[in-house]
């Protein structure tokens, strides 16, 4: 059996646009990847609302992505397959972060996750990069509209510049907005059509390599 773990924010544990609430296993992202990949593989999910790529928040530090990926990859080896989707919560306007940091973040999470594997489970890890859902162009109705001054531009630099990141290290590149959009409802989270595309395209990068 091959473990995917699925390492990410709310949007990979499933949250609903405007609710806040978790999709059930069989509508989120992950439950569907379960069923598409089948008995051979074991889908895990390390979705946590707020993650960062390197940001910290004072009263939460927990959430920085930095503090908690090794013992994460630790908690559930042997890691075949591990898809990191990170940055939405970076380029929220409080944290006032450029893209280029948000990137350099990424860059250093990626080098923490293959120095990490390298040591401890000789490099045999298939790492899918994955830039998230740019933020909608809707995003001035999104209920947290001042939270998303500025995202949608950071979100979209993102794309070419964890293209960039993924090339660099030889690992693999996935565009998510080549196949989902986020809601229109709060232009962040994936509604529950978008989550089954994520998951079909997902599955493909999986049998492919």
């Amino acid at each position: 059996m091959k473990n995917v773990l699925c390492f990410g924010d709310s949007i990979t544990r499933g949250t609903a646009p405007v609710t806040g609430e978790r999709y059930p296993r069989n509508v989120r992202y992950t439950g569907i990847l379960q069923s598409l990949l089948g008995e051979e593989y074991l889908v895990i999910e390390e979705g946590l609302n707020g993650r960062t790529c390197l940001i910290e928040r004072k009263t939460d530090s927990y959430r920085n992505a930095q503090c908690y990926v090794e013992a994460c990859i630790g908690s559930h080896q042997p890691v075949d397959y591990m898809i990191v989707m990170l940055g939405s919560n970076d380029a929220i306007a409080s944290f006032d972060a450029s893209a280029d940091y948000i990137a350099q973040g990424m860059r250093q999470l990626v080098g923490r996750i293959i120095d990490y594997t390298n040591a401890h489970q000789g490099g045999n890890l298939k790492l899918i990069l994955c830039c998230p859902p740019e933020t909608n162009a809707n995003w001035k109705n999104s209920p947290i509209r001042e939270e998303l001054i500025g995202s949608k531009e950071k979100t979209h630099a993102l794309i070419e510049k964890y293209r960039k990141i993924a090339d660099d290290y030889g690992i693999i590149f996935f565009n998510t907005n080549d196949y989902v959009e986020a809601s229109k409802e709060d232009s962040v989270h994936l509604n529950a059509d978008m989550q089954r595309k994520f998951a079909e395209a997902i599955a493909e990068v999986i049998r492919s390599n």
